[in-house]
């Protein structure tokens, strides 16, 4: 992606993260590789756009509303590091303001990987969190 600019990059990322913030699966699933990889926090990684759409669908339905607010960004090549702080706002109605790290690798405008650093013990317990946020049974991740 050696000709893209400076916007193209913003513009990739604003549509991105308004896709998770408005818990737009179908839009946010647009901006992925047909076998990109995306890994939350210490959750067994997802391949692919359908399994991504379906654990990001299980996601998003878990919890209240999202939001994203950048506190800084790093581009490599084709590497994008964005630090952030992460709103969730729990099905009980409480706010959780938690730090993320997102390391997005793409190629040919979308991404190919996502991996998201981020504790969301705050946001669902052990029991109840969904599957892109499990780690896998006797495995420390």
């Amino acid at each position: 992606m050696e000709d893209w600019t400076e916007d193209d990059w913003m513009e990739w990322v604003e549509q991105t993260y308004e896709a998770l913030d408005a818990k737009d699966v179908d839009a946010f699933v647009a901006q992925l590789t047909p076998g990109a990889t995306v890994r939350v926090g210490n959750g067994e990684p997802v391949a692919g756009r359908v399994a991504i759409r379906d654990a990001f669908r299980e996601f998003f339905d878990a919890m209240g509303d999202m939001s994203h607010a950048f506190t800084s960004q790093l581009r490599v090549d084709d590497t994008l590091v964005i630090e952030e702080i992460v709103t969730f706002m729990r099905r009980d109605g409480t706010t959780a303001l938690l730090p993320a790290a997102t390391v997005w690798e793409l190629t040919e405008g979308k991404a190919d990987r996502m991996q998201t650093y981020i504790d969301l013990s705050a946001v669902f317990t052990q029991g109840q969190a969904p599957a892109l946020c499990r780690a896998r049974e006797g495995v420390i991740a």
